[in-house]
């Protein structure tokens, strides 16, 4: 699969006009593709950002703030300029981020913090001692660079670390 564009120009109707998908000087293939489509946005509960006519209402830049798109978290930004808009799409990644990556088993038990389970019944399900499970979690806390359980569900949504 070919890496989402980081920048598209549509015209006023949403279609796009350029991309950065081709070579300089080549056409891109998007051109002609509706810019809804290509981005394919999705707020953190899964809603569509991204409308028919939301190119036609955008009088100023809007920042859409972090989307969940193909790729994983990015954040997206919409800007009129003339008859055309463009749109930025910026990753996010624990990687762009300076962040340390979490191992297998921090991802895990991230997983069952974001369902809502406390230390002990995470130790029960995985068969490790509430020690072990709090040991991990403050790795995890350090690691995503946050002070509470509830940041760090919240960082790890943004980051797409979390299976939907």
């Amino acid at each position: 699969m070919k890496r989402q564009p980081r920048h598209l120009v549509t015209n006023f109707d949403g279609v796009v006009v350029d991309a950065d998908d081709a070579p300089s000087g080549s056409p891109s293939e998007l051109a002609g593709r509706r810019c809804r489509d290509v981005v394919a946005a999705l707020t953190p509960k899964g809603r569509p950002v991204c409308t028919d006519d939301c190119v036609q209402k955008l009088d100023e830049p809007c920042d859409h703030g972090v989307v969940r798109t193909r790729e994983g978290a990015a954040r997206l930004r919409c800007i009129p300029v003339g008859e055309h808009r463009v749109v930025r799409i910026e990753p996010l990644d624990a990687e762009a981020l300076g962040l340390k990556p979490l191992s297998p088993r921090e991802l895990e038990i991230l997983q069952l913090v974001a369902r809502g389970m406390t230390n002990a019944r995470i130790a029960r399900q995985l068969n490790r001692s509430t020690s072990t499970v709090g040991t991990h979690l403050e790795h995890i806390l350090e690691k995503l660079r946050v002070r509470s359980r509830a940041e760090a569900v919240a960082r790890a949504q943004e980051l797409g670390l979390l299976s939907h």
